[in-house]
């Protein structure tokens, strides 16, 4: 995801209510630069060397905030911490297994029908697709070569 700009950014806080603040700035801005995927931790620990001042508390409700907003979203996946996101489009997950790295998903690539959900008003959905990413399944190639070569 393309990093917003610092005047993107501002505006967006400022139509949605919120003060706009170094410290919210810095969490906006590394959240919309990474496709990672963060943790309040790591996002408090990244900002951290920009902001030394920046406490714990401040990211944790500065990440509540922005969600409450929708200016991010938060997902909570398996592992039961909460992670943020600041592609807004509409795009699903994909968990792996091996790296616990998340990547974006976009919607045209997820094929399927809601058949079994006829009888309610679906707004929204999120399909969180899980296995071994590209990476981790050449890592595991290669090991296996060099397995059977010994």
């Amino acid at each position: 995801m393309a990093t917003m700009n610092r005047t993107y950014i501002e505006g967006q806080m400022r139509e949605s209510g919120l003060k706009v603040t170094p410290q919210r700035f810095a969490v906006l801005e590394h959240i919309s630069a990474t496709c990672d995927h963060p943790t309040a931790d790591e996002i408090f620990n990244a900002i951290n060397k920009q902001f030394p001042r920046a406490s714990r508390a401040t990211v944790y409700n500065t990440v509540m905030a922005l969600a409450q907003t929708g200016m991010i979203t938060a997902l909570c996946l398996d592992d039961g911490i909460t992670r943020y996101d600041a592609n807004l489009e509409a795009h699903h997950h994909f968990v792996c297994h091996s790296c616990r790295k998340i990547y974006d998903v976009a919607s045209s690539e997820v094929h399927g029908k809601l058949e079994a959900l006829t009888l309610h008003q679906v707004e929204a959905y999120e399909v969180i697709l899980r296995g071994r990413c590209q990476r981790c399944q050449e890592k595991q190639a290669k090991k296996l070569k060099r397995i059977a070569r010994s």
